[in-house]
């Protein structure tokens, strides 16, 4: 949490105006990439694209998605595509992949997409390994009870150092990122599952663009600042972060309907997912760290955060020249306002262990304005 100092700080600091010129997103969805699925699927097996890692627990959680949303017959993971039900593939995503027979594998990196007509959902198995391993060196964590991995800090983790790597660095050489499940993976899957469902169920506008307005001229990590914060100075996405945030209020209320069988009492899903949710803002604050141009300001936010890991960060944003547009989509709504969303179901919902609770509000409250100054700070004139 931040101090009152450091608050004034941050408050202090004016966001830079510029020129700008609008440019198309690199997600927008291709839907004739899947005029065919039955074919596509059968590309994505030829050339080595399919991922089995994580392939049961995905299976499971879509099942019992699929169960409760009451939409669809069925969910399969990676099998034989059927026209009745949830199609739900894992797919390699790097570019060292091998050839992408329809460029969406490429474009589904850091992320999910979802192709209503054809029942067809494509997740970035990379993003997902990474979500497996924060989730597995935090529920270890908590096991122990020695705080060595936060919330805030777990999926950074994973992506500074790799899902494998993380793990055992903290749980022993023979430790498995890939077996194995808890709560909290689980949420995590579900919560990305249900947003997808989402659109399987409310369909999407392929006439929408996704469009981010950019300064001219920027390079480097000036140009990996701006879209940092891209946010915080529009663009003509208002249509599309709606969709977002309908398939968001689809997933909450979606998981919404799944009490845990066991007590204590609270939702199957919920605490998975306020997992991802708040790990990614964590992500975000960290990489907002990182590019922050005025070391003083940059140092004082390292001791609020971990300072390990927002070097880690920098370092990361040196060699992965992708990894921006992936934490700051411009089509998605703000990672505090996704939480405070979910929260909010939660909070209505008698089964939930957050029922009536306002921690939620706050918590959101706090990253909202954290991530605003800090992006001030960024977006400033030197």
């Amino acid at each position: 949490m931040l101090t009152t100092l450091a608050l004034r700080i941050f408050l202090g600091l004016a966001i830079a105006t510029a020129p700008f010129t609008a440019q198309p997103s690199a997600v927008a969805q291709d839907r004739d990439a899947v005029r065919d699925p039955t074919a596509y699927v059968a590309r994505l097996n030829q050339r080595g694209l399919i991922s089995r890692p994580l392939q049961p627990q995905l299976q499971s959680v879509a099942r019992v998605l699929v169960a409760n949303a009451g939409n669809w017959q069925s969910a399969q993971v990676n099998g034989v595509y059927d026209e009745r039900a949830v199609n739900i593939y894992l797919v390699k995503t790097k570019p060292e992949a091998g050839a992408d027979p329809a460029g969406q594998t490429e474009r589904a990196r850091g992320t999910l997409l979802a192709f209503p007509r054809e029942r067809l959902v494509i997740a970035d198995a990379s993003y997902l390994a990474e979500i497996k391993s924060a989730a597995t060196i935090y529920w270890e964590s908590i096991r122990r009870h020695d705080g060595s991995v936060k919330t805030f800090d777990a999926l950074a983790i994973a992506g500074i150092e790799g899902p494998e790597q993380a793990v055992r660095a903290r749980m022993g050489a023979g430790a498995d990122w890939q077996s194995g499940t808890n709560e909290l993976f689980d949420g995590a899957a579900a919560l990305l599952l249900a947003h997808e469902m989402g659109h399987l169920a409310l369909g999407l506008d392929p006439a929408l663009e996704a469009w981010v307005a950019r300064p001219r001229g920027l390079q480097g990590r000036d140009r990996d600042r701006f879209w940092a914060c891209q946010d915080l100075v529009g663009g003509n996405i208002e249509k599309t972060r709606e969709q977002e945030t309908a398939a968001d209020l689809y997933a909450a209320r979606l998981l919404a309907k799944i009490p845990h069988p066991s007590p204590p009492r609270r939702l199957m899903y919920e605490h998975g997912a306020l997992f991802l949710r708040n790990a990614e803002t964590g992500m975000v604050v960290a990489m907002l760290a990182a590019l922050l141009p005025d070391q003083r300001v940059r140092q004082l936010m390292a001791r609020q955060l971990n300072p390990e890991v927002v070097q880690g960060m920098a370092d990361r944003l040196s060699r992965d020249a992708g990894v921006i547009e992936t934490v700051f989509p411009s089509t998605h709504p703000s990672s505090t306002d996704r939480i405070l969303s979910l929260y909010q179901v939660f909070a209505e919902t008698p089964q939930s262990a957050y029922y009536g609770s306002q921690t939620g509000r706050q918590d959101a409250g706090m990253w909202q304005m954290l991530i605003q100054t800090m992006c001030s700070s960024i977006m400033r004139p030197r």
